[in-house]
């Protein structure tokens, strides 16, 4: 009877694991140089939310320090920093720097 139980369960993950595969979620860190504002701050992590392939963006005024959370490998999150001007007020523009 146990043994039944558990081939259940084993059949019902395979299961879930084909229909929903696991997407692994990768953590950036970088330093946003030139930031002070806070309304600035507000802007560009809202610019950067609007990106659908982000599942979390965190931005640290105090620190400078940007954390995102993507299933994009380095070279796909680079293109996609590098395709989108990031800038508030119409004047700045602001640049990543990998904080590793």
């Amino acid at each position: 009877m146990i043994l039944l139980f558990e081939a259940n369960i084993i059949i019902i993950l395979c299961k879930l694991l084909l229909t929903y595969p696991v997407i692994l979620t990768m953590r950036y860190h970088y330093k946003v140089l030139g930031i002070d504002c806070p309304m600035c701050a507000l802007a560009l992590s809202r610019m950067l939310r609007q990106i659908k392939d982000f599942q979390s963006v965190n931005l640290n005024i105090m620190t400078h320090d940007l954390i995102i959370y993507t299933w994009l490998d380095q070279n796909e999150l680079d293109i996609v920093l590098g395709n989108n001007a990031f800038s508030a007020h119409g004047q700045l523009t602001y640049k990543f720097m990998d904080a590793a």
